[in-house]
Order: structure tokens, then sequence, then C-alpha cells
């Protein structure tokens, strides 16, 4: 049964270092890469199903890991997976939780129950309607737990208890913005608050400097009732491949609209005049198999404000000229898409506040994105060109906060310097001037970066006129990443928590 308390029992035991949720949209590959990401995070998940499987299985085998396979559904799911398992000769555990009592029969297994009449006895009157009436189940129980746990008022408690279901519905109480924070520092403020409430299942990031969560999802439960809830007041509907094309007339007046098919599903926007958000997501393998989208209309869709194509074939391999149209789009992303030119004439989207471009391939892009004077977020294709040559312009983007795979060879150093927003880079230095150049403009402006990461290729020397290079690096402390492919001059030296304590 859904909502048990599964997961959050397993959060409380977790130390180990691999967490992934199987769920019912079971993909193995996706499971074993992402595993493989967590065990080896400098390994590339860009291999066969069976290499996976065998650095894997190698990995748990060598050392002790603690491995969650949370939410498993079928049995044939786990017979699939435990192959990467070397349960009965390696030293590694594997914590399943699951629905189904089959999966896991011949090992130990840990049975949670209901709520005991007894135990609801325990708790006072108002308290004991409110879980009747979440049906004795803890994942509901504690979403209104977090709604009251800062009211005192009996009065509250009884109002509550009456309305119940819409309680269960939305997260009411959060704090107003508070003063110095970004939009970035309040989402992650009400998805940690949504988290508290076990409304939402997140995932730290153990590494990044100021960023709090990896990942974040829904229960299952969770998703159904917001789901049912968005088709109901007509503002968010998801088409899959569960959903018949007869089905396409119903949601002409949905807002918000997310494709999950590896179709075009043109079918389903029909006359659609409404979307303020659309997204493509892919079923299959990551970028293939998908049609293009030269049937979809964009110049009907005008209101649209938020575009996701991700893992998208495109037709002649380029991006639909009437996007351009879509003046009042904010958030643009083609991330995992077969695309090889970017049109300068979207570089003209006067509201665009985040690009990503994020691609497979080399990306040839116009040297119009300077003008995208909104633009907030930039995450550039690695690796890309510029159409014509010369150096990426980025001078001009005044409102910048994020830029990722910036590379000094392709982009301008010198307009990276000033840009007055700026507080995440992801760079790739490929000389040891542009090196100079960020070591020197980040040390002097320390307050204004949050986090940076930045890969160091081969050819840089760095030892010059006496002075450290990798010392003044480590010295900077938003530096969150470093890699240096090959040292050129290379002398043994040793590290202690960021800092060379002996050369």
């Amino acid at each position: 049964m859904g909502g048990m308390g599964k997961t959050t029992l397993a959060t409380k035991v977790y130390n180990g270092e691999a967490w992934i949720c199987v769920s019912q949209q079971f993909q193995p590959k996706a499971v074993f890469q992402a595993l493989l990401k967590q065990l080896l995070p400098h390994e590339s998940d860009e291999q066969g199903e069976n290499e996976l499987v065998r650095k894997l299985y190698n990995v748990q085998k060598d050392r002790k890991c603690l491995v969650v396979l949370d939410d498993v559904w079928d049995i044939n799911h786990w017979n699939i997976l435990k192959r990467a398992f070397p349960i009965p000769e390696g030293h590694s555990k594997v914590l399943l939780t699951t629905r189904n009592k089959n999966i896991a029969a011949t090992e130990y297994v840990h049975e949670l129950r209901l709520l005991t009449t007894n135990e609801i006895n325990l708790l006072e009157e108002v308290g004991r309607k409110i879980v009747r009436e979440c049906g004795r189940l803890p994942l509901p129980i504690s979403v209104i737990g977090g709604i009251l746990r800062h009211e005192s008022s009996l009065r509250w408690w009884e109002k509550v208890c009456q309305t119940i279901d819409s309680y269960l519905q939305r997260g009411t109480g959060v704090d107003k913005d508070r003063r110095g924070e970004t939009l970035r520092d309040v989402a992650e403020r009400y998805l940690s608050e949504l988290a508290n409430r076990c409304m939402v299942q997140v995932r730290m990031d153990e590494y990044s400097i100021c960023n709090k969560f990896e990942s974040c999802r829904l229960h299952d439960l969770m998703r159904d009732l917001c789901l049912s809830k968005g088709k109901e007041e007509e503002f968010l509907e998801v088409v899959d491949r569960h959903m018949g094309t007869e089905d396409a007339s119903s949601i002409c007046k949905i807002s918000r609209l997310a494709i999950h098919l590896d179709e075009a599903g043109d079918d389903y926007l029909g006359k659609n005049k409404n979307l303020r958000s659309l997204l493509f997501l892919p079923v299959g393998r990551r970028g293939r198999g998908r049609n293009n989208l030269g049937s979809i209309n964009f110049r009907m869709l005008k209101f649209l404000k938020i575009l996701i194509l991700e893992g998208y074939n495109f037709q002649d391999k380029k991006i639909p000229e009437e996007i351009k149209g879509l003046i009042l789009l904010k958030h643009l992303s083609i991330e995992r898409s077969w695309i090889k030119e970017f049109p300068s004439s979207i570089c003209n989207l006067p509201c665009l506040r985040s690009l990503n471009l994020d691609s497979l391939g080399g990306l040839k892009l116009p040297n119009t994105i300077h003008k995208l004077r909104r633009l907030r977020h930039l995450s550039l294709p690695h690796p890309h060109r510029v159409k014509g040559g010369g150096k990426l312009k980025l001078e001009g983007l005044n409102e910048l906060e994020t830029i990722n795979w910036f590379s000094s060879s392709v982009d301008d150093t010198t307009h990276l310097l000033k840009l007055p927003k700026l507080q995440r880079l992801q760079a790739h230095i490929c000389n040891e001037e542009s090196l100079l150049m960020i070591i020197d403009y980040t040390s002097n402006h320390q307050e204004q970066f949050r986090e940076i990461k930045l890969v160091i290729e081969d050819g840089i020397t760095l030892e010059k006129n006496g002075s450290s290079l990798l010392r003044k690096m480590l010295r900077i402390p938003s530096l969150s990443y470093l890699k240096i492919r090959v040292l050129a001059n290379y002398q043994p030296m040793k590290l202690s928590r960021g800092e060379i304590w002996s050369p």
C-alpha cells in the first residue's frame, strides 16, 4: 500500500553511496546510469547497458556499498536489475522498498503496518478525527502535521479537520520572501518546506557549495492527487501512452501540458491557444526515435512562456524558425536534442530569462546571444562553435547569474569578466591567459560568486614567475570543483582541505 512510510523509513537508515527511485516508469539503462554516476562520479555514463552492469557489479564487489532501490513495483524489474549486484559474493548491501512482498520473499522483509486503534486513542479528539480522515496512512498524516505544526488554535485545527481534502492538495503557510534572497534562494526554501511536510521527496547534493538539492520527485500518491486536481481545474495535463487520441479534445483549455511520448504528440495540441507551458519529454532512449516538430503550429502558441524540447530529433537538425514569434517566452530548453544550428532570430526574444542549449553534438551558435538582455541562466552546448568564427560575445548580459560550459577557446573571457551579476560559473579553460584573468577576477570579487567549477585543459603550466596558480585557485572560497587534465612542469605536492601544505 502507498503512504505506509517505506521510503521515509529507508531515508532514516540510509547513509550509503547510491539511491535511485525505480518507480512504475521503469527504464533499466537509466537506473544503471544513475547508480554508476553516484558510485563512480567521474565515470562516463554514455555506455552500453551491459558495460554499465559490469562496472556496477565490479565496484560493489571490490568495496562496501549500500544501494537503495526505492519503489520497485514489479518482480520482473528486480530480475533485470539484480544482475548488477554481487549479492552472494560481495560486501555490498541492497535495500529495496516495494509494495510487492514477492519481490524480496527470499530475503529479510521488514513489513510496515497501519496505525492501531490503541495508537490512535493516544491522540486528542481532533487529532483522532484527522487521523481517521487521512485513512490512518502516515504520509497524509505527515502532510497535515506539517501544516499544523505552527498553529496552536483549536478552532484552526477543527477547520483543517473539516476541510482536510483541500489541505492535502496544497501546502499553505510558506513564509513570504525574505530580504536579500534571490529567486533561487526562495525556491530552495519553498522546496525545503514542502519536503518537511512530506509533500515532495528530495535528494541532497552532497558536493555542491550552494545547491541544496540534486533532484526532487513526488510520491506517487501525491503525484496522482496533483494531476487529478490539475486536470479538474484545467491547470495542467500529462499525456502519455495510456491516453488515447480521443481524449485530445479534453485538453483544449489546459494551460500547462507535458507530453511523454516518442512521437510528436501534435494531435494533443489541437487548437489550444491557451498554453503557457509545453514540455516534450522522451520515453525511450534520449534523443532517439522521436519525430520532428514540423507539424506543430508554433504561431498559434503566442502565449507560451515555457518550452522544453528534450531529447528531440529536429527536422534537418534545425530548430523551427517559428519559435522566434513566441515573444512572451521566458524559458527555452533543447537539452539532449539533435541539432546543428541555432537560428539567430531566436536571440531577439525580448522576455527570455533561461536558455538551455546543452545539446548532443557540436552546435553552431550565432554571435547574437548577447542581445538577450534579460537572460539570467545560460547553458551553452559542449562542445560548441561560433558561426562565422571569432569569439562568442557575452558583454551586455547584465542580468546573467549562471553560465555553464563556458569555453575560453570559443567564448570571450574578457566579456565574462564584465557580467556584474554572475554568481555561478562552469568553465573549460584552454589557455593560461584566460586562467589568470578568471583567477584574478574571482579572487577580487569573492562576494559576487557563489559557485565556480573549473576544468583546466592540457598544456597549461601551473607555475609561472614563482607564483602558484594552483595555490590561488584553491584559495577561492566559491570553488567547488576543479579538474586538471594534464599537468605541465608537474611537481609532486600534497593537498589537505584545499591547501597545499607540502611541496
